[in-house]
Order: C-alpha cells, then structure tokens, then sequence
C-alpha cells in the first residue's frame, strides 16, 4: 500500500500565517518567531519547548542553531534568514529573557499576558499553530509537525542533497527523509509539459 504522503505548506500558505501574529505584542513577537523558527529549521515541537538562548551561537556574523533532539543527539542548524534572527532578537527583549545561555528561549505566558517563568510547553505551541492557520484560512490540517514536513519538503525541492537535509531534519535514517521526496500533481503536470 502506498504511503500517506504528509501535510506540508504552500509557499503562499507559509506567508499567509507568517502574516497573522500581531508583532506590536509580546504574544505576537513570540508566535511569530516560534511559527518562523518551525517552517525555517524544521524544529520538532518539543526541541523548541527545551530550547536555550545559548543554543542559538554567533560565530563570526554566522548564525548556528544546536539543538538536542531525538535519542538525546544533537545537530547544528545554520541560520542564514536576518529576518529570523531579528524575530528572536526582537522577542527576546520585549520579553525580557535573560542574556543567559540557560535561559529558556520561549517563555509561557500568564493569564494577564505577561511573561511566566516556566518553557514554553507543547500544548501552547499546539495552540499557536491552530490559532494562526485558522486566522490565515488554511482549509487543510495544519499541527506542529505539519511545520516540520514544509520545511523538509521545501528543503529538498531547493536541494538534491540527500544527506545534507537528513543531518538538517535530525533524521536516524535516512529513510526518514526519503518519504518526503513525494511529487504532487502540479509538479508531475509540470514534468508532462516540459516533455511535451
């Protein structure tokens, strides 16, 4: 039987929620940089909810995400998009987070919309994924790890490196990142036109 092919994003679509958080706001700073973070690394939910200040390292004007993931491995991650470094910068300090490397990276916020002391959990990044599709009129199901699937499929429709998008992804095997090599119907009409 053949293999459900997994939900992922438009480029449209990825713009469309992008655009929803409303970024005068702490809780709008946050939504935005976590949804930008999740289409543009591929972040698990949960490596977003154990996230540090300190693992987002400059080494000489390049940015580097280390991140610990699944079977407690870690992977690093380039950030080369300013604008998502200045999404979590700008978070960052209207939230007040510490400029320590152990300080959480997302924070929850409490019932009067100020900063709480505890991570973010993934019930609230759940909830931050839901509010924002449904503001943007996505019509399919979009969840966390539908995020995670935009930004592997993305990645591999731009590279042909294998490898490369499995070490991104924090995948064990590479059969993991295969399954996402899936063609849609107006890629395959697409290949028809151009052989015809």
């Amino acid at each position: 039987m053949r293999k459900k092919i997994a939900t992922f994003l438009t480029e449209s679509e990825i713009d469309d929620i992008l655009r929803q958080p409303n970024r005068t706001t702490l809780a709008g700073k946050r939504d935005y940089a976590i949804l930008f973070l999740m289409i543009f690394t591929g972040l698990r939910r949960n490596e977003i909810c154990t996230l540090r200040r300190g693992d987002l390292v400059n080494e000489k004007k390049h940015f580097w995400l280390f991140v610990w993931g699944k079977g407690g491995k870690q992977r690093k991650i380039p950030i080369r998009n300013l604008e998502l470094i200045e999404g979590i910068a700008q978070y960052w300090k209207k939230a007040g987070i510490p400029d320590d490397p152990n300080s959480p990276a997302f924070l929850t916020l409490g019932r009067k919309g100020q900063n709480d002391i505890r991570p973010i959990s993934w019930k609230v990044i759940r909830g931050i994924v839901d509010k924002h599709a449904r503001l943007a009129k996505i019509t399919k199901r979009v969840h966390p790890h539908c995020l995670r699937h935009t930004f592997i499929t993305h990645a591999l429709r731009k590279s042909s490196d294998l490898p490369a998008v499995q070490a991104l992804a924090g995948h064990s095997s590479i059969k993991s990142t295969q399954v996402y090599l899936h063609t849609d119907d107006d890629r395959m009409e697409r290949a028809i036109k151009m052989m015809g």
